[in-house]
């Protein structure tokens, strides 16, 4: 991370903290984030060094609806991404109108990439055909400055362009991570052992086609399993693949086993026919939002066991930033993570009942 990057990362969380309401609510909120918090951060990736600019971009036509962003970012002339802004705290999600915006103009660009930001959130879609998908998110406020710089610099002139070749190699990596997982929990076994594969798995990364260190490739393991990896013991590795590894001994880990789904979910004097694991966390969730609980002021919602993270948020992203595993969309507009096998999701839906004062026994699940 460089130091201007740094640099600029902490100035928006001080401006967002010590004089939101400049940003908010204030006269010419959405201008003061575009030249205060947004442009700036942009000069810190390098985007105020010719060839590379900032230009100011108006609207265009598409099929009558509105396209427009703020911010055109270019290499001499040919635009190679762009950005709509809000002011802090406006919506800048999926399905919220600056993503339509940005949208609207990606096509009539034949663009691929582009980024919403209300200065301190920032969202990098992808465009697939008419549709948009979230590539990652990040908040600079509650992030780590690492995490935050990490994923910025993807949209760096240097980066930018590869943006497509990064994201499949990405995906790569985590296809090899998931049939590696399956290796490990169908044949180990010890603990000793799973670790070992672990490593190994990790090594088998880090080749030229790939350029995945160790440290990513955990990271890979913790985003497509972190209920699994959380009860693995976890290898800390500081550098290279053969360096010396602190390891941290979390507990006893456990096999994969293919479990029924539930036929019927039953809290209090209501029943529910289901037929999928998640529906125990989302009937309970949507009973307790028709009995007046779980509202948007309430959020984050956190997992009361096991690792630190969300169960329901106004975006389906975790404390770290991560993107929610699997993801559902309540009634009320949350997104709740639904990524848990069927024993660990009665586990998660009692402690909820129990969090706004029901009895955990009020839940029963027949298989």
């Amino acid at each position: 991370m460089t130091s201007d990057i740094a640099g600029q990362l902490e100035t928006i969380r001080r401006f967002v903290s010590e004089d939101s309401e400049t940003y908010k609510t204030g006269k010419g909120a959405e201008a003061n984030v575009l030249e205060h918090l947004v442009r700036p951060l942009l000069y810190s990736l390098g985007w105020d060094s010719s060839p590379y600019n900032v230009a100011k971009e108006y609207g265009v036509k598409l099929e009558d609806r509105g396209g427009q962003v703020d911010f055109a970012l270019r290499k001499g002339t040919k635009i190679l991404t762009a950005i709509e802004g809000k002011k802090l705290g406006g919506r800048i999600g999926p399905d919220s109108d600056a993503a339509v915006q940005l949208r609207n103009y990606l096509i009539s660009k034949d663009l691929k990439f582009g980024v919403t930001s209300d200065g301190d959130s920032w969202y990098l879609y992808r465009r697939q055909g008419f549709e948009l998908e979230v590539v990652w998110s990040v908040n600079v406020s509650n992030d780590s400055a690492e995490q935050c710089a990490g994923r910025l610099a993807n949209i760096s002139p240097e980066n930018v362009e590869h943006l497509e070749e990064r994201i499949e190699r990405d995906k790569k990596a985590e296809s090899v991570m998931r049939d590696k997982w399956q290796s490990i929990v169908k044949n180990r076994e010890s603990q000793i052992g799973a670790l070992a594969l672990l490593l190994k798995s990790t090594a088998e990364l880090s080749d030229k086609d790939l350029g995945i260190d160790v440290k990513e490739a955990e990271k890979f393991l913790e985003k497509l399993y972190p209920e699994q990896t959380s009860l693995l013991l976890v290898p800390q590795v500081e550098s290279g693949i053969t360096g010396n590894a602190p390891i941290r001994k979390i507990a006893r880990a456990r096999g994969s086993v293919r479990e029924a789904p539930p036929k019927r979910v039953r809290i209090k004097n209501e029943s529910f026919d289901v037929g999928k694991v998640y529906a125990i966390l989302t009937c309970t969730a949507e009973w307790l939002i028709k009995q007046g609980h779980i509202t948007r002021d309430e959020c984050p919602v956190m997992v009361t066991h096991g690792p630190k993270r969300y169960l329901i948020n106004t975006v389906p992203n975790h404390i770290d930033g991560a993107r929610f595993q699997h993801i559902r969309k309540l009634s009320n507009g949350l997104y709740m993570e639904v990524a848990y096998n069927r024993s660990r999701a009665e586990i998660v839906a009692r402690d909820l009942l129990e969090k706004y004062g029901y009895s955990k026994d009020l839940l029963s699940v027949e298989y």
